[in-house]
Protein backbone atom coordinates (compact mmCIF):
# COMPACT_ATOMS: atom_id res chain seq x y z
CA UNK A 1 0.00 0.00 0.00
CA UNK A 2 2.58 2.38 0.99
CA UNK A 3 4.45 1.96 -2.18
CA UNK A 4 1.69 2.19 -4.52
CA UNK A 5 1.15 5.47 -2.41
CA UNK A 6 4.08 6.69 -3.20
CA UNK A 7 4.00 6.05 -6.47
CA UNK A 8 1.08 8.25 -7.26
CA UNK A 9 2.35 11.10 -4.79
CA UNK A 10 5.79 10.75 -7.53
CA UNK A 11 3.20 10.77 -10.56
CA UNK A 12 1.34 14.03 -9.21
CA UNK A 13 4.91 16.01 -8.18
CA UNK A 14 5.86 14.49 -12.10
CA UNK A 15 2.62 16.31 -13.56
CA UNK A 16 2.66 19.50 -11.67
CA UNK A 17 6.35 19.96 -12.50
CA UNK A 18 5.36 19.28 -16.03
CA UNK A 19 2.41 21.50 -16.12
CA UNK A 20 4.41 24.69 -14.92
CA UNK A 21 7.51 24.57 -17.11
CA UNK A 22 4.50 24.31 -20.28
CA UNK A 23 2.70 27.29 -18.65
CA UNK A 24 5.75 29.34 -17.92
CA UNK A 25 6.85 28.49 -21.70
CA UNK A 26 3.94 29.19 -23.28
CA UNK A 27 3.61 33.00 -21.60
CA UNK A 28 7.23 33.72 -23.19
CA UNK A 29 5.99 31.65 -26.53
CA UNK A 30 3.15 34.57 -26.89
CA UNK A 31 5.69 36.84 -27.31
CA UNK A 32 5.86 38.64 -30.42
CA UNK A 33 8.90 37.84 -32.72
CA UNK A 34 10.18 41.05 -33.33
CA UNK A 35 10.06 41.79 -29.62
CA UNK A 36 11.85 38.84 -28.56
CA UNK A 37 14.27 39.45 -31.13
CA UNK A 38 14.45 43.17 -30.17
CA UNK A 39 15.12 42.26 -26.44
CA UNK A 40 17.66 39.68 -27.14
CA UNK A 41 19.88 42.01 -28.83
CA UNK A 42 19.29 45.15 -26.53
CA UNK A 43 19.33 43.13 -23.33
CA UNK A 44 22.02 39.67 -23.74
CA UNK A 45 23.17 39.43 -20.31
CA UNK A 46 18.96 40.05 -19.12
CA UNK A 47 18.27 37.10 -16.39
CA UNK A 48 14.57 36.77 -14.74
CA UNK A 49 12.51 37.96 -17.59
CA UNK A 50 8.70 38.08 -17.07
CA UNK A 51 6.47 39.48 -19.82
CA UNK A 52 3.00 41.57 -19.67
CA UNK A 53 0.88 42.55 -22.82
CA UNK A 54 -1.02 46.28 -22.32
CA UNK A 55 -3.07 47.67 -24.87
CA UNK A 56 -0.66 49.92 -26.76
CA UNK A 57 2.74 48.06 -25.54
CA UNK A 58 4.73 44.94 -24.12
CA UNK A 59 6.93 44.87 -21.03
CA UNK A 60 9.88 43.28 -20.28
CA UNK A 61 10.82 42.84 -16.58
CA UNK A 62 14.05 41.41 -16.07
CA UNK A 63 17.12 41.97 -14.07
CA UNK A 64 20.28 43.27 -15.26
CA UNK A 65 23.47 43.82 -13.55
CA UNK A 66 22.06 43.09 -10.15
CA UNK A 67 19.17 45.84 -10.73
CA UNK A 68 15.74 45.20 -11.45
CA UNK A 69 14.33 47.42 -14.94
CA UNK A 70 11.06 47.18 -17.18
CA UNK A 71 11.72 47.70 -21.34
CA UNK A 72 8.76 48.60 -23.16
CA UNK A 73 8.21 47.70 -26.63
CA UNK A 74 6.21 48.41 -29.11
CA UNK A 75 3.99 45.73 -30.99
CA UNK A 76 6.68 45.92 -33.81
CA UNK A 77 9.10 45.39 -31.67
CA UNK A 78 10.66 49.02 -30.85
CA UNK A 79 12.06 50.00 -27.85
CA UNK A 80 9.65 52.75 -26.37
CA UNK A 81 11.66 53.21 -23.47
CA UNK A 82 13.80 51.42 -20.14
CA UNK A 83 12.75 52.17 -16.84
CA UNK A 84 14.46 51.62 -13.49
CA UNK A 85 13.61 52.38 -10.27
CA UNK A 86 16.10 55.06 -7.74
CA UNK A 87 16.97 55.56 -4.75
CA UNK A 88 17.11 59.68 -4.29
CA UNK A 89 20.93 59.80 -4.12
CA UNK A 90 20.78 58.26 -7.39
CA UNK A 91 19.60 61.43 -8.66
CA UNK A 92 21.30 64.40 -10.58
CA UNK A 93 22.56 66.92 -8.31
CA UNK A 94 20.52 69.32 -8.88
CA UNK A 95 17.73 67.62 -9.18
CA UNK A 96 18.09 65.96 -5.56
CA UNK A 97 18.13 69.93 -4.61
CA UNK A 98 15.31 71.04 -6.24
CA UNK A 99 13.72 67.95 -4.96
CA UNK A 100 14.54 68.60 -1.49
CA UNK A 101 12.47 71.76 -1.73
CA UNK A 102 9.63 70.13 -2.55
CA UNK A 103 9.69 67.51 0.16
CA UNK A 104 8.48 69.89 3.16
CA UNK A 105 7.47 67.16 5.24
CA UNK A 106 6.59 64.61 3.03
CA UNK A 107 8.70 61.36 2.25
CA UNK A 108 9.27 59.83 -1.34
CA UNK A 109 7.33 56.53 -1.94
CA UNK A 110 8.17 56.40 -5.73
CA UNK A 111 11.21 57.31 -7.60
CA UNK A 112 12.24 55.84 -11.26
CA UNK A 113 14.00 56.82 -14.44
CA UNK A 114 11.93 56.76 -17.86
CA UNK A 115 15.06 56.65 -20.36
CA UNK A 116 14.45 56.55 -24.39
CA UNK A 117 17.01 57.40 -27.05
CA UNK A 118 16.18 61.01 -27.14
CA UNK A 119 15.67 61.80 -23.29
CA UNK A 120 15.95 60.52 -20.13
CA UNK A 121 13.56 61.77 -17.34
CA UNK A 122 12.63 61.27 -13.43
CA UNK A 123 9.43 60.56 -12.11
CA UNK A 124 9.01 61.45 -7.78
CA UNK A 125 5.81 60.23 -6.13
CA UNK A 126 5.69 62.18 -2.65
CA UNK A 127 3.39 62.21 0.54
CA UNK A 128 2.71 63.55 3.53
CA UNK A 129 -0.16 62.91 5.92
CA UNK A 130 -2.81 64.78 3.70
CA UNK A 131 -1.73 64.25 0.35
CA UNK A 132 0.12 62.47 -2.73
CA UNK A 133 2.03 64.39 -5.23
CA UNK A 134 3.12 62.97 -8.49
CA UNK A 135 6.27 64.63 -10.19
CA UNK A 136 8.03 64.79 -13.15
CA UNK A 137 11.55 66.29 -13.99
CA UNK A 138 11.37 69.13 -17.12
CA UNK A 139 15.23 69.57 -17.35
CA UNK A 140 17.89 69.10 -15.28
CA UNK A 141 17.14 71.75 -12.29
CA UNK A 142 13.37 71.69 -11.87
CA UNK A 143 10.45 69.17 -11.38
CA UNK A 144 6.59 69.82 -12.16
CA UNK A 145 3.43 68.49 -10.98
CA UNK A 146 1.75 66.30 -12.67
CA UNK A 147 -0.93 64.72 -10.49
CA UNK A 148 -1.79 65.78 -6.98
CA UNK A 149 -4.64 64.42 -4.92
CA UNK A 150 -6.07 64.45 -1.69
CA UNK A 151 -6.16 61.41 0.97
CA UNK A 152 -8.58 60.00 2.79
Amino acid sequence: MQIKMKKITQLLVLALIISATTFATNIHDNVNKNIQAAFNEKFVDAKEVSWASKDSYVMASFQKDGQFVAAYFTGNGDLMGITRNLISHQLPINLQKSLKKELTGGWITELFEYATDEETTYYATLENVDQKVVLKSIDSHNWIIIKKSKKN
